[in-house]
């Protein structure tokens, strides 16, 4: 009997330690490239390759870095210190940190978020406040760089969402939910995502009056990496012509005659970041 107790013992014994030894741990900063179990992940997509490279093109629209305009925040991550001076980043086994690749290859830096260390802490980033509150017109503009994990089947997608202060309200509400196929900017993989120079793409959001700050935080699907660079709040430069005319119509047949006077109408496309208020007609 006692050694029946103490086979069975031994045998308890074992199977704890190999239950112990059978979990990982997943942080940050570790280095372990092994993705964690599967089950974790919530819901996968089989998006055909055609699907892919039209989620890709449309994802990928730029707005020129040198584009300045008039901005209440402008963040490029390029002073090396993260966060930057004003933000704050909510602690957690996964959180927003800073990373050594760049919108569009050009700077050192950017803020970027592990979904592929599969901790589902969705954890938040703070912006500093913004020196004034903004106005109607004006805009979030921020590049980014995002794709799916991809188990050899299905790609399984991670969502982001940004939120604002409104500082008449005194209270934080969501300005945009994104789901991952509206960030993807590469194929999905089965490593961890790291953006080239042209697997990025940049959103302009308007963003309502009277906020003082945003936040970023990422809805965790055990997926990928989030990529997020070149953050500013306020009024976009106008590149090119202001307006444009789309369409022409005129009572008489076109071409019109010379000297045979004719009411023709235009829709007058606004083709700047700001309503536009004066048109001048021409006679």
């Amino acid at each position: 009997m006692k050694n029946l107790k103490s086979i069975l013992s031994i045998l308890i014994t074992v199977c704890l330690l190999s239950g112990m030894n059978s979990q990982n741990s997943y942080s940050q900063n570790s280095t372990n490239k092994i993705k964690p179990n599967e089950t974790n992940l919530k819901k996968g997509k089989k998006i055909s390759n055609a699907e892919v490279s039209k989620l890709i093109n449309k994802n990928k629209k730029t707005l020129k870095k040198n584009s300045r305009g008039t901005w209440l925040l402008q963040e490029d991550f390029e002073s090396g210190t993260f966060p930057p001076s004003g933000w704050t980043v909510t602690s957690g086994a996964t959180q927003w940190e800073q990373n050594f690749v760049s919108g569009y290859g050009t700077g050192n830096y950017c803020m970027f978020y592990s979904n592929y260390n599969c901790n589902y802490s969705d954890n938040t980033i703070y912006t500093s406040g913004f020196p004034s509150l903004t106005q109607t017109g004006d805009k979030l503009v921020f590049d980014f760089a995002y794709a799916p994990y991809n188990d050899g089947t299905f790609d399984y997608y991670d969502n982001l969402e940004i939120f604002y202060y409104d500082d008449i309200d005194a209270s934080w509400y969501s300005l945009i939910f994104y789901n991952g196929t509206d960030l993807q900017t590469a194929p999905g993989t089965s490593g961890n995502f790291e953006p080239a120079s042209n697997e990025w793409g940049t959103k302009t959001i308007d963003i309502p009056a009277n906020a003082s700050s945003i936040y970023f935080q990422s809805w965790e699907n055990c997926a990928n990496d989030f990529f997020i660079d070149n953050i500013r709040v306020g009024v976009p430069a106008v590149t090119g012509n202001e307006a444009s005319v789309e369409k022409v119509w005129a009572k008489g047949k076109l071409p019109l005659v010379y000297g045979v006077p004719d009411k023709i109408s235009a829709l007058i496309k606004n083709n700047s970041a700001s309503p536009i208020y004066n048109l001048k007609s021409i006679s």
